[in-house]
């Protein structure tokens, strides 16, 4: 071939060099398109997943803050009767009441105070309603059996059980606990706890919180959806599944089950923005995943919005463009 090459003119040799010169260059600029259109499309893609996650984070968080609002309230409120003179347990337990009422989606709200630092008698309510043994002001108002109620909150001072006033109490800060699980009727199920202390002259002398099934964040994740397919999950700070839309079953289980990676898990209990491709235990196909920190008031711990999109999806539009640039 290359004789016959030689046996051409030059007009004819400098033809054929032109164009295979020409061809190579097409060829390589269109690549070099497609291959960029394709970055582009695909970087699109996944950038508005992590936008989704932030924009849903942003729904979940002002739903939290109701609830973040109102123990908030609850905590001045208290705070400020105690500046003016003894508040009467009996108005207290009205207030705790209310906001029970008034939010159906709260599960509890409850007080706890410090021996005699409401006011100075403990002794005279020892195992009244509401009230155990020792006389402490510790109404929990609960909804547990569907109509409102009040009975004594327990193991408010033993470290673990009673961490939901003892880490408060410490912190000293608004602070939002990690799923725990609580028992009715023979049946467990998980809720989040939001508490903030009370303080009277400087010093911390109880707390108010609210008890929040995590149940009640099922309806806003499910209003998470993108390109048809992409969905999004409620994290909790130590990276367990705080809600999710398709599987119920997936709540309470740890991050590390559904194979995220180390530094992922750390990303979400650090409070920072992450992403990981994985494939999912949910659909079985290679997903991109995107999670988005959640503020909860003052709290120090941050949740995280995850949203997913299988990889097929984001490939789509950018195998499409990278094939119409040929």
């Amino acid at each position: 071939m290359f004789e016959k090459f030689k046996a051409l003119k030059l007009r004819t040799k400098m033809l054929v060099s032109i164009l295979t010169v020409a061809s190579i260059a097409l060829v390589a600029s269109t690549s070099y398109v497609a291959i960029n259109a394709r970055n582009m499309v695909e970087a699109e893609a996944l950038d508005k997943a992590k936008e989704v996650a932030y924009r849903y984070g942003t729904v979940v968080q002002a739903e939290i803050q109701v609830a973040v609002n109102a123990a908030r309230t609850l905590a001045q409120s208290f705070e400020g009767m105690k500046n003016q003179g003894v508040p009467p347990r009996d108005m207290l337990d009205g207030i705790l009441k209310r906001i029970l009422e008034e939010n159906p989606s709260f599960m509890a709200v409850w007080t706890v105070w410090e021996p005699n630092a409401l006011d100075g008698r403990d002794y005279d309510y020892a195992d009244a309603v509401g009230h155990d043994a020792t006389g402490r002001y510790v109404p929990y108002w609960n909804r547990l059996y569907g109509s409102i109620d009040v009975e004594p909150l327990v193991d408010y001072d033993v470290a673990g059980p009673g961490d939901y006033y003892q880490v408060t109490k410490a912190n000293g800060t608004e602070t939002i606990f990690d799923p725990m699980e609580y028992t009715v009727d023979d049946k467990t199920d998980l809720k989040t706890v939001l508490a903030i202390p009370i303080r009277f002259e400087g010093e911390i002398v109880g707390a108010v919180g609210i008890d929040i099934p995590l149940k009640s964040f099922e309806p806003i994740v499910k209003r998470v959806k993108f390109y048809e397919i992409g969905y999004g999950f409620l994290i909790a700070n130590d990276g367990i599944f705080a809600a999710h839309p398709t599987k119920w079953a997936n709540v309470g289980k740890h991050m590390e089950y559904f194979n995220f990676t180390p530094e992922v898990i750390q990303a979400v209990k650090e409070g920072k923005e992450a992403s990981q491709w994985k494939v999912s235990k949910t659909t079985g196909k290679a997903t991109y995943y995107a999670f988005a920190p959640i503020t909860i008031g003052k709290a120090a711990k941050k949740w995280s919005l995850a949203t997913n999109i299988p990889t097929d999806v984001v490939l789509e539009g950018a195998r499409q463009l990278m094939w119409r640039s040929f």
